[in-house]
């Protein structure tokens, strides 16, 4: 079972949700046994893509993308046709889940954009770096403001750029000291989670959180 110890991180848990970051679905493309596992996450809980994918899965230079993937990014796109989610959709939806759903795939609005623009902003500010240091975590940015809109815990091997986007939401505790967070969760969680309870943020290396004190 997915867990939090911040009470205001439980909130991301209790709808059952999870939202597939961009690295989640290459790694998936390219290795079917993952099909097992997601099948059984579809039984648990909704899973979520977002249409930033499309612009890092099966993205790159014609011979050195696997066909794998180039199929998993059309895949996006046909998802987001058929079954497009936002904010709005999912806030009213019921957050008790009596039947497995579908994938579903979230196109960012313009309050995400402007979360992301917020989040990138501070990280210049905060560690000086340059405007095209930001750029790079710019899909990141997206896929972590959607996610929070959706109320959805955060699947990802890419730890690293995601912890620091948690860093960078203000404030970063509630009145009463808990982290103010995104749930964050790898594959490996996942599967460890069908056995056994796997919680938030002690799920996390301490070399990526003990820099930022939590």
């Amino acid at each position: 079972m997915l867990l939090s110890n911040s009470r205001y991180s439980t909130v991301f848990l209790e709808r059952n949700r999870l939202f597939l970051d961009s690295w989640v679905l290459i790694e998936w493309a390219d290795n079917p046994q993952l099909d097992i596992l997601f099948r059984r996450l579809e039984s648990l809980y909704s899973l979520i893509i977002c249409t930033v994918s499309l612009l890092e899965v099966g993205f790159g230079p014609s011979g050195k993308v696997s066909a794998n993937q180039i199929t998993r990014g059309g895949e996006i796109y046909d998802i987001a046709c058929e079954n497009p989610v936002g904010n709005s959709v999912l806030r009213d939806s019921n957050p008790e889940r009596t039947t497995p759903s579908s994938l579903s795939a979230y196109n960012p609005n313009h309050h995400e954009w402007l979360a992301a623009r917020t989040h990138l902003l501070r990280f210049i500010d905060r560690t000086g770096r340059k405007v095209e240091n930001a750029r790079k975590l710019a899909n990141d940015a997206l896929i972590y403001s959607c996610a929070w809109n959706a109320r959805a815990a955060i699947v990802t091997d890419n730890l690293g750029d995601f912890v620091l986007l948690n860093t960078l939401s203000l404030p970063q505790r509630t009145r009463n000291g808990h982290l103010r967070h995104v749930p964050i969760f790898t594959l490996e969680d996942l599967s460890n989670s069908l056995s056994g309870d796997i919680s938030y943020p002690e799920n996390i290396p301490l070399h990526l959180r003990s820099p930022h004190g939590f």
